[in-house]
């Protein structure tokens, strides 16, 4: 999963997009599914000083990526 700015005025314009990705399915059960090697951030949440990203991968499995708070 990479990240990509879009300018606020005009959405159809890139202003930045991350060279390297962000988060990586690591294991078979992350890769594999009704459709391989394919994974789909749904949402993140801030909860308990701590980011919640929710994702999906191979259109079967949702997981949680957890980036605590350091304040």
């Amino acid at each position: 999963m990479g990240q990509i700015l879009f300018d606020s005025e005009d959405p159809s314009i890139s202003i930045a997009r991350c060279t390297k990705y962000f988060l990586r399915s690591e294991s078979d059960k992350e890769r594999k599914g009704q459709m391989n090697n394919t994974a789909f951030v749904e949402g993140m949440v801030y909860f308990n000083k701590s980011w919640l990203l929710y994702y999906v991968t191979g259109e079967a499995n949702i997981g949680v990526a957890v980036s605590y708070d350091s304040l």
